[in-house]
């Protein structure tokens, strides 16, 4: 078997093979030999896309970044006082939910 991230010419190897390499990069290995050859092929190329974006970061990092921003000025700006922390809507009176009349 050859190195994850091996050959480009995936139609020179057997089906046996192509599972194979299928299987080390967690593909499934079922289907036909050009379904493995396209699998393979696909999944290189999103293997490249992701190595020349990993200079720059995803939008998952940038939006935790941010969450995290947000969440340390807030805990900072409560700590000084200059924000209230939010309050419960319905108070600790348990039992009387939301739906019932007055009275």
């Amino acid at each position: 078997a050859s190195i994850v991230g091996g050959p480009k010419n995936w139609n020179a190897l057997s089906k046996t093979e192509l599972e194979e390499e299928c299987g080390m990069r967690g593909l499934s290995k079922k289907g036909k030999k050009e379904e493995l050859v396209m699998r393979l092929i696909l999944y290189q190329q999103e293997a490249e896309k992701q190595k020349t974006n990993s200079d720059q970061p995803s939008a998952e990092d940038l939006e935790a970044k941010k969450k995290k921003e947000i969440d340390a000025y807030l805990a900072s700006a409560v700590a000084v006082g200059t924000v209230q922390p939010k309050k419960k809507k319905y108070g600790d009176k348990r039992g009387r939910g939301r739906g019932r009349g007055r009275g």
